[in-house]
């Protein structure tokens, strides 16, 4: 890689189900729309989901000349030096915290009352097993907000990045961008300086409507009433309560008032 190249651009996705929506639609898109680069490298994209999971994506990032650049839950240290540079192009796809929170609440009490723990995603796995252990041990609720420490962190992190003085970055909410798609995928093209087929970014987002469970709200309210909104039904209002008490001020930055 180039040390002077420096017009990096980055889509970073929170959460994997902002990113399996995105990868769909970004290879479907750059499957079909012919980029111009005059170096392979001019362009990276970052998502939660490596090429273990999409490799369909992966190889057709490479076969259009774009590098994928993959960071779990925020971008990986080496990724984060080219935020620095003046022509870098950043959008961040984000969760409103309480759907992450909520979710997590889910699968934490699902493992932890012995439940499936997903397999096969093997540090997931793994993870959620070691929380179910120590949940014989100590109290749930304890357990379960020492974790949302650590989930809510990126949101940390995302406030760091958008205050470097180099990078141009943009943020989009994973439940506005749901229902919304073609409109608010053509704005990241803008803000990268890609091309924008408006036939193809049609199609391309029609791809990801799977991610769209039917009988959902399709005014635009919470996610949290489709998926995972059955899993508020696993809170009560005190613990929802105290999760507002403690994270509000880790999301105000970014616009969320929880």
């Amino acid at each position: 890689m180039q040390d002077s190249i420096n017009n990096y651009r980055f889509f970073i996705s929170m959460q994997r189900a902002g990113s399996s929506m995105l990868n769909t639609i970004l290879s479907e898109y750059f499957s079909s729309v012919d980029l111009q680069y005059g170096n392979p490298e001019d362009a990276a994209f970052v998502s939660e989901i490596g090429p273990s999971s999409a490799p369909g994506l992966y190889l057709k990032m490479l076969s259009e000349g774009l590098k994928l650049f993959i960071g779990f839950r925020g971008l990986p240290d080496y990724a984060k030096q080219e935020l620095c540079f003046s022509d870098t192009k950043v959008v961040f796809l984000i969760r409103h915290p309480l759907d992450i929170l909520v979710s997590r609440y889910y699968q934490f009490y699902k493992v932890s009352d012995g439940g499936h723990t997903n397999p096969g995603n093997q540090d997931f796995h793994q993870e959620m097993i070691n929380i179910g252990e120590k949940a014989h041990f100590v109290e749930k609720e304890q357990i379960f907000l020492e974790d949302s420490v650590n989930v809510l962190s990126q949101y940390i992190e995302i406030n760091d990045l958008l205050s470097y003085e180099g990078a141009s970055c943009q943020v989009y909410n994973y439940e506005s961008f749901l229902f919304n798609k073609p409109h608010l995928f053509s704005c990241m093209m803008n803000h990268m300086g890609l091309p924008v087929n408006s036939n193809e970014v049609i199609r391309s987002c029609k791809c990801s409507d799977k991610y769209i469970k039917p009988g959902s709200n399709l005014t635009g309210q919470h996610v949290r009433h489709m998926y995972p909104g059955d899993y508020l039904n696993h809170m009560d209002q005190d613990l929802i309560n105290q999760l507002s008490d403690q994270f509000r001020e880790i999301v105000r930055p970014l616009g969320y008032l929880l």
